[in-house]
């Protein structure tokens, strides 16, 4: 009692029952895909005809359940008019598909409850100085937490960069830095489209490239 009276700490959220039901959807289909990739890893050092044909079959069956998976995170998605609302407004970002948009939901919840470093430092996109004893300071990706997501939006972002100036212009500007690479570009990429669909989300109005033009266009009339 001394501790909540003198810290005051933030009200914990309760997740409704469509969030954690999309949740937990999306936690079983990222394990199938999973034990699918693994298993086709291993189908191809499998020498005999039948151990093929039984890896074989496992695969479609779980490529079966996956489509079965991704059928209910749709339905799920849409049983609440919030949910349905910010998947929607997240699908309206090119690159981003309804699917990808519910993997992000399922994962973070509403992203109206993070800022940006929030948002950031959960999907592991922020940088990370690695450093030991008098070496020099080394920068590299987060990869704090789930790597499920950075896939999904890795998937994304490839897409999005032919569509989205802001993202090819990143990347492009990064690729003309002595050191950087490919992967360090795309990576920043990566974190900006999330941010993008947060500001898409924050805004409530679908993706539009303008929409900060526009709204400064809008302020100084009022002005």
């Amino acid at each position: 009692a001394r501790y909540g009276h003198d810290s005051q700490p933030a009200r914990l959220r309760v997740k409704s029952p469509g969030e954690r039901l999309l949740r937990e959807l999306v936690s079983e289909r990222k394990k199938l895909v999973r034990y699918v990739s693994s298993l086709t890893s291993k189908g191809k050092t499998l020498d005999f005809k039948e151990t093929k044909e039984i890896n074989k079959k496992t695969i479609a069956f779980l490529k079966k359940q996956i489509e079965e998976l991704d059928r209910r995170i749709a339905e799920a998605g849409r049983q609440t008019e919030e949910i349905d609302k910010e998947i929607d407004l997240m699908d309206s970002v090119p690159g981003v598909g309804r699917l990808s948009a519910s993997v992000v939901y399922g994962t973070f919840g509403s992203l109206r409850q993070y800022t940006r470093k929030q948002l950031s430092a959960l999907s592991g996109l922020c940088p990370a100085i690695s450093q030991s004893g008098s070496s020099p300071a080394r920068g590299k990706l987060s990869k704090k937490g789930p790597s499920y997501l950075r896939s999904i939006l890795y998937l994304c972002t490839t897409p999005a960069m032919k569509k989205i100036p802001q993202l090819r212009e990143l990347r492009e500007r990064l690729l003309a830095r002595e050191n950087s690479c490919k992967m360090t570009a795309k990576c920043a990429c990566m974190r900006k489209l999330l941010l993008i669909m947060k500001g898409v989300v924050d805004s409530g109005v679908p993706y539009d490239p303008d929409y900060q033009q526009k709204k400064q266009e809008k302020s100084s009339k009022v002005a």
